[in-house]
């Protein structure tokens, strides 16, 4: 995958999120923000805040790949497409199962936030796929 087509559809995605959860905030009867259990714990999360989180990283990290475009760099195309891969559908996913934890009954409530959790870890060691990527295009030099 080209960094150009990269960077657009991280970009994309990160206008999706933010106008999503944005849309959310004036939507009638919604809370505006989720309870996350983990262990025994309850922790209110703010849609909000994990909209700004989701969107400025897609952003980031388009951003990110339009600055290797522009330097010229060779990318390693298998790498950057899983990660870009991964990253799109985490965030989407963390993102609806933040909406379905706000609508959700007690009795799902740790099945939903397990979810979450395992959505949000993945997005999270995806990154280290674009840090590989990163060392493979410097290596190969």
């Amino acid at each position: 995958m080209s960094y150009s087509l990269g960077k657009k559809i991280l970009w994309y995605a990160s206008i999706i999120i933010l106008l999503a959860g944005i849309i959310h905030l004036w939507l009638p009867g919604t809370s505006k923000e989720f309870f996350l259990t983990y262990k025994n714990s309850y922790y209110i999360v703010n849609n909000l805040h994990l909209t700004i989180f989701l969107s400025g990283l897609n952003l980031a990290l388009g951003s990110g790949y339009f600055l290797l475009q522009d330097q010229k760099i060779k990318n390693a195309p298998l790498i950057s497409s899983v990660h870009i891969i991964i990253t799109i559908l985490t965030s989407l996913g963390s993102w609806i199962m933040g909406f379905l934890l706000n609508k959700s009954s007690l009795e799902y409530l740790s099945l939903y936030s397990n979810i979450f959790l395992l959505f949000i870890t993945t997005l999270l060691i995806a990154q280290l796929l674009y840090f590989f990527s990163l060392i493979k295009i410097l290596a190969g030099k």
